[in-house]
């Protein structure tokens, strides 16, 4: 691990948390030594590939709000800290798979986890094992990576202003107020899938986060989820409030566009931040964009 973390902590983390994606996302802070516990817990369901969906693996989601996270250290201007974070997200997601990882959470463990039985069976398997392994050596890479992108981003070099659909859709359903304006850019590496890869498109996963961020803010100064809650929250065994209202917002945006990847929806893949900017820029992502928000605002 790198010097910011023991490895026993990073194990502990990881058993704490149990969801990989906000495993992840606080590892990987805790590695840079910063923390945010709100935006931390928030990550818990983009475990199991979004929602268990069996997307992307929730390992690259708690990286691409992690480097949101560092990203707003950079600087004061949010269409900068915008790009910057997107260009972090394409470097994690490049990057992601040179172990012998699969970018795809199903391929990955090999199980449907949108059912309990597939939940059960992947417990009983040794991928759990193989999750946390990943975890905790991700946490390390991961963290250069960021590092490395934040380094070599350069302002000038992306077309201004750089707009962005999951920054936008955050803006439109608008965050909680313990989220300051300044950290609408947290999300700004889920655009276009995901660090641009054609995965989940942005508006639905920024509005699951969003739901996210409500429950966690609204329970105060609790203090944050030990072992068993996140278990049972993760198992989906009994309803705690927190998948609720985003399996239906899941739900809703798979009936209304067919589907939940950018790739499908939009009908190809972005080539770079400026392909991305321009689309958005042109109105390409508001019809999105525009259902998550009148789906809060109802």
């Amino acid at each position: 691990m790198a010097d910011g973390i023991s490895r026993d902590q990073a194990k502990a983390w990881w058993l704490r948390c149990v969801s990989c994606s906000e495993a992840s996302t606080t590892l990987i802070n805790r590695t840079a030594g910063a923390e945010a516990p709100l935006l931390e817990q928030a990550a818990h369901l983009f475990s199991g590939g979004f929602m268990h969906q069996g997307q992307a693996c929730g390992h690259l989601w708690g990286a691409a709000l992690a480097a949101g996270i560092r990203a707003a250290e950079t600087s004061r201007d949010e269409h900068i800290r915008s790009a910057a974070t997107l260009h972090a997200a394409i470097r994690l997601a490049e990057r992601f798979s040179d172990d012998g990882w699969a970018f795809s959470c199903r391929e990955n463990i090999g199980a449907d986890l949108t059912s309990l039985n597939g939940r059960l069976r992947y417990l009983r398997s040794d991928k759990p094992r193989a999750c946390g392994r990943k975890a905790l050596a991700w946490a390390s890479d991961a963290d250069a990576a960021i590092d490395a992108a934040l380094a070599e981003f350069d302002p000038d070099a992306v077309d201004k202003p750089c707009a962005n659909c999951a920054v936008e859709c955050l803006r439109g359903i608008a965050a909680p107020a313990e989220v300051p304006a300044d950290d609408r850019c947290v999300v700004a590496g889920l655009a276009g899938g995901l660090g641009l890869t054609g995965n989940v498109c942005a508006a639905i996963s920024v509005g699951v986060f969003a739901l996210s961020l409500r429950h966690y803010a609204d329970r105060g100064n609790r203090p944050r989820d030990g072992m068993l809650r996140a278990a049972i929250q993760e198992l989906d065994l009994i309803d705690l409030g927190l998948r609720r209202r985003p399996r239906r917002l899941l739900g809703d945006f798979a009936a209304r566009f067919g589907g939940l990847r950018c790739v499908d929806i939009v009908g190809r893949r972005f080539d770079g931040i400026d392909d991305h900017t321009r689309h958005v820029a042109d109105g390409g992502c508001q019809e999105v964009i525009g259902f998550v928000a009148d789906w809060f605002h109802a």
